[in-house]
């Protein structure tokens, strides 16, 4: 049985690594300047460590989704583990569902669906297993119910896709696998200037 101390201790061990990423992220955007001063190769190593920066700060996105260890079901919770550690998800209160497009290692895009319940716990889900498709059913009925007034949750527009309840066009998935990737290199290319425009100043 799920205590009500481990269902809070996923989104606290969550925003603890969360604040540890960042924090790395941004030494790495905003210390090569003032370590390495200025000069070519500080220009150089600035960029690069702002790089690693961007795509590090990127990432911090993927602590929520579940890794390849089964779920484990016990009533209207689901036990999934992530790279922070076990997150305890209540199904029936689940408030606010998103998701994002995202190339995987075949080089396809490939959408993550996100459920956030009424204690904050986050978990992403992008392989179609037995825990992604109780979450789909569970999830999409509520949403399905929100139009009666009888659901309280919030879901954007992919997520609707990515839940089968209002399928997008091809053409609408490309422009949003389009927009991931641009949002994507943003993150990278703003890490890498970053350094530089503050070398130059």
């Amino acid at each position: 049985m799920t205590t009500a101390v481990e269902v809070a201790q996923g989104p606290a061990r969550a925003r603890r690594a969360t604040a540890v990423l960042v924090a790395v992220a941004a030494g790495l955007v905003l210390l090569p300047v003032p370590v390495l001063g200025s000069g070519d190769e500080a220009f150089v190593a600035g960029a690069v460590a702002g790089l690693f920066g961007g795509i590090l700060l990127w990432l911090t996105r993927n602590l929520c989704v579940k890794i390849s260890a089964p779920a484990q079901a016990d009533g209207n919770t689901l036990r999934c583990r992530t790279v922070t550690g076990l997150r305890t998800l209540t199904v029936a209160e689940v408030r606010r569902v998103t998701a994002w497009r995202e190339t995987r290692r075949s080089g396809l895009f490939d959408t993550c669906l996100v459920v956030t319940d009424s204690a904050g716990t986050r978990i992403g889900f992008y392989a179609e297993d037995d825990a992604m498709r109780h979450v789909k059913r569970a999830v999409a009925a509520q949403v399905r119910r929100r139009a009666s007034g009888t659901s309280a949750v919030r879901c954007s527009r992919l997520a609707l896709d990515a839940l089968g309840v209002r399928p997008l066009s091809g053409f609408g998935r490309f422009l949003r696998s389009l927009a991931a990737f641009g949002r994507a290199m943003t993150y990278m290319v703003a890490g890498a200037a970053v350094p530089v425009v503050l070398a130059a100043a």
